[in-house]
């Protein structure tokens, strides 16, 4: 998926998903809602059928931040054991 820097402060980082999905940006933002750095992050969509979301982080280190979130996101759903389906 690739992603669009919109703005990038010292503080404060937009960045845009190029996907009308909202299933990821949504995942980071409460990921990074468990970073004590971080003061506020949020994902959000202008129009739901054509716009692309957008994540908003403003922190300490908001680029660290946002590598963190995504790196603990990849070790989660790595750590996720799904049964082994097996005949009926």
């Amino acid at each position: 998926m690739k992603i669009k820097v919109l703005k990038d402060e010292k503080q404060e980082l937009i960045i845009e998903f190029e996907t009308k999905d909202f299933t990821i940006p949504d995942a980071i933002a409460d990921e990074l809602l468990d970073d004590s750095s971080v003061e506020y992050a949020g994902a959000t969509k202008e129009y739901r059928t054509v716009s692309n979301p957008t994540l908003k982080i403003v922190g300490k280190k908001p680029k660290e931040s946002l590598v963190n979130a995504m790196e603990r996101i990849v070790e989660n759903v790595a750590d996720l054991k799904i049964p082994h389906r097996g005949k009926k």
